[in-house]
């Protein structure tokens, strides 16, 4: 029947033509598109997908963002409801709620047209991102499969990854992974920012997208990951054959004395190398440190030399500080802080730090071992002090009343003085009496 039709519309237009030619050329004129051609009517009728409801409706939009599909048309019968409304309603809530298309999808459209008894909708979608990152996002078993990720993407300058999740990873889980796999693996040259984004950012089971940023190109990354490896190999030499607590004394001192530490880092105006004191970059090249790049130097020495080591943060005086805690010889862990090193053992349990030191000592391996300090000289004896004499007692005279001396009687003619003599005033001796005349 479609056939006919055509076949007959086209002899009238051929007559027409003929007909009128002047017409035409003084008129409209008529523009033939070539349409593309379909394989087969089976083809089309698969395109249609036919629904009854608005649950079948988003279960054919999904399906469609799931194989990538960006356009579909919809075949709606027997609908008892709002048509309209609920298809609005379908293309809205599925990027909010299904984790693919909240992803990948920028948005959803369609257009509505009623067919005599039924109705059809062509719904169109525009992507964000395809369909193959869908298929790339991860999936981990575990938390250490997540860190072992992070680890490998920090480490060869990875831009980022997506990963499922169940709801139980937050921006602060996986900053502080990132933060770990740096001090701990420090297999990067500096940790780089991190961007989390959750689709959807409010459903139980979502996508995690992370994207890393980093202040060095990857050219320049690898650039200076080749210098970080010579500046290695010379502190290696320096301990020469040295092993065991003799090679981490001979590489701490090393390091103390051929890196200077930075005070006034925020007065250069520097970025670049305000920001380099904080990272081995600046310790082992640049010869430049604050406690934080001397602790992350030494523990890439310690992992050239095979010996177990980890960057401790804490706090110092009351201020963000960084050092280190070693494995020794005898298997127990110690403090080194190479930023402040003593010339004598600089090895320190937790016991022996000073006390301007604080750090979450259940986040490090105990240091409770035997102590390496040398123990202090013993102290003199204090001189014995001899027994005091024993008093001799007087002995003591008989209780015998005193005797009486009689007084030795004066011999005649001597003149005895009394036992306290009193001076008496002389009386005066007596005029002469005058001498009688004598009368012839």
């Amino acid at each position: 029947m479609i056939m006919k039709k055509s076949v007959i519309a086209l002899a009238l237009s051929l007559a027409a033509l003929l007909s009128s030619c002047s017409d035409i050329l003084e008129g409209e004129y008529v523009s033939v598109t070539k349409h593309a051609t379909v394989d087969s009517d089976d083809r089309i009728e698969r395109a249609v997908i036919a629904c009854a409801g608005a649950e079948d409706m988003r279960s054919a939009i999904e399906n469609a963002i799931i194989s990538g599909e960006s356009i579909l048309r919809l075949r709606i019968t027997d609908y008892e409801g709002d048509i309209a409304r609920d298809l609005s309603e379908v293309c809205v809530n599925i990027p909010r709620e299904m984790p693919e298309a909240a992803y990948t999808v920028n948005f959803i459209t369609y257009n509505l047209n009623l067919i005599v008894s039924y109705y059809e909708a062509d719904v169109t979608i525009t992507y964000k991102r395809s369909a193959g990152n869908v298929r790339n996002v991860k999936s981990f078993e575990s938390r250490d499969e997540l860190r072992g990720a992070i680890a490998d993407a920090t480490a060869q300058h990875s831009l980022g990854f997506a990963f499922w999740s169940d709801g139980d990873v937050t921006a602060a889980d996986i900053s502080s992974a990132i933060e770990e796999s740096y001090y701990s693996d420090c297999a990067a040259p500096y940790i780089p920012e991190v961007e989390v984004s959750f689709y959807p950012a409010e459903n139980t089971r979502c996508i995690v997208d992370l994207s890393l940023n980093y202040p060095y190109s990857s050219d320049e990354t690898v650039q200076r990951n080749g210098e970080i490896a010579s500046a290695l190999a010379e502190v290696v030499s320096a301990v020469g054959e040295s092993t065991g607590n003799s090679a981490i004394t001979a590489a701490a001192r090393y390091l103390r004395d051929s890196i200077s530490y930075e005070e006034d880092r925020e007065e250069t105006g520097d970025y670049s190398r305000w920001y380099n004191v904080y990272t081995a970059y600046g310790a082992l090249v640049q010869r430049r440190a604050v406690g934080e790049g001397f602790a992350l130097a030494m523990k890439k020495v310690m992992n050239e030399l095979g010996i177990e080591c980890m960057v401790v943060r804490g706090m110092r005086n009351s201020a963000p500080h960084a050092w280190n805690i070693v494995k020794c010889a005898n298997g127990s862990w110690y403090h080194v802080d190479v930023s402040t090193l003593p010339d004598g053992v600089i090895f320190f349990t937790e016991k022996e730090l000073d006390s301007s030191y604080r750090y979450d000592a259940a986040a490090y391996p105990e240091s409770l071992g035997p102590s390496l300090q040398p123990a202090p000289p013993a102290p003199e004896p204090a001189p014995i002090p001899e027994p005091p004499a024993p008093a001799v007692e007087e002995p003591s005279e008989p209780d015998t009343p005193p005797v009486e001396e009689t007084p030795a009687e004066e011999a005649p003619g001597e003149d005895t003085p009394s036992e306290d003599p009193i001076d008496e005033p002389e009386e005066p001796s007596p005029e002469p009496a005058p001498a009688e005349e004598k009368t012839e």
